[in-house]
């Protein structure tokens, strides 16, 4: 299974954040830097990781999706093996919820309509309101977080003074990587460089 991320402009992140993610994953496969974005207009900002759905970009599912502010700190290997499908994680502070920070795009029919339904998306809502989490949620999908509960939060677990047993660290929102004190920007600090 591929490991693709995407990046957008350089508003919400810049090259730093693709080569500590590139640090941690060297095969990574970063759509808008590796493979061009079909519709850099259309789907902004974190909108754009729904292009892993394209069927130009067949050929890179089934794959993990790992947001650019992710911190890999263990093995992802057994990710990569869970059963065919849409995986998403628990939304952090709203846990009954899903979210996209980190997600298995299938090699499916499911992906098509994604990609599908994504076109029918109004791209002037995209930023505001319901997110790409809520878009992908709305399809039948399992949890990673419940299968591999060391999927954390820096903020909602409180990882303000180190990692703990994390496998992998979702910085969502603010503060990014590069706004942290401590272990987590010295971590993005030493891969980014």
């Amino acid at each position: 299974m591929n490991v693709v991320t995407a990046i957008w402009g350089d508003q919400l992140y810049d090259d730093d954040y693709v080569r500590a993610l590139r640090d941690q994953i060297p095969e990574l496969i970063v759509l808008g830097r590796d493979r061009p974005l079909l519709d850099p207009g259309g789907y902004r900002g974190w909108w754009c990781k729904l292009e892993v759905f394209r069927p130009e970009n067949a050929d890179i599912r089934p794959c993990l999706f790992v947001d650019l502010d992710t911190f890999i700190l263990g093995d992802i290997r057994p990710l990569l093996k869970v059963e065919p499908g849409l995986w998403l994680i628990k939304n952090f502070f709203q846990p009954k919820k899903s979210n996209s920070g980190l997600f298995v795009a299938p090699d499916s029919e499911l992906s098509e309509r994604a990609w599908e339904g994504s076109k029918q998306l109004d791209t002037i809502t995209h930023g505001r309101g319901a997110g790409d989490g809520d878009y992908l949620a709305s399809f039948k999908h399992e949890r990673l977080t419940d299968v591999f509960p060391d999927i954390l939060s820096y903020k909602a677990d409180q990882l303000y003074a180190g990692p703990k047993n994390a496998r992998i660290v979702c910085f969502h929102g603010r503060p990014k990587p590069h706004q942290c004190d401590g272990w987590a920007k010295e971590f993005f600090d030493a891969r980014a460089a």
